[in-house]
């Protein structure tokens, strides 16, 4: 594990963003609210500070995270912190002062990304690629053969 993976639990802000196709990786991305919540001496429960973060994933696991989640999904993600500083100008009044500043921003690039199952119940659904259909179908074809094969020598 190197120092910057990450893992946190938290809601979906919006709906992943999906880019790719036609030749280029398939992209999602996405934005998690993460709230610590407390319990108070009487009892009562209280929220912290929302953190938010940024979150980007490709190839088959942006595909299936844009079909299986969506705003509000509460999700668990784990993957490595990634940041990047850029120079903003600075406005004032919406018109630029000639002045920049530094902004970091710091994004998740997922590894996996799951539904967080203390807060949701789920029911797994697989789907078979076109390799392991073409493999069952070949595995059917050989039995049918064996079967007849057998059938014609009795």
């Amino acid at each position: 594990m190197a120092l910057n993976d990450i893992t946190i639990t938290g809601n979906l802000v919006y709906d992943p963003e999906f880019s790719g196709g036609n030749g280029k990786k398939s992209r999602a991305k996405f934005r998690i609210a993460s709230t610590p919540r407390h319990r108070d001496p009487d009892g009562t429960w209280v929220d912290g500070d929302t953190t938010f973060l940024d979150v980007v994933c490709f190839a088959s696991l942006a595909e299936n995270v844009v079909q299986s989640l969506g705003r509000g999904s509460p999700v668990i993600v784990n993957g490595r912190l990634q940041t990047r500083t850029v120079e903003r100008a600075v406005e004032s009044e919406g018109r630029p002062t000639g002045e920049t500043r530094k902004v970091t921003y710091t994004t998740i690039v997922a590894a996996s990304v799951g539904p967080d199952l203390t807060r949701v119940a789920i029911q797994i659904r697989t789907d078979k690629g076109a390799g392991a259909v073409r493999q069952e179908e070949a595995a059917l074809a050989e039995v049918a053969d064996v079967m007849e094969r057998d059938a014609q020598v009795a």
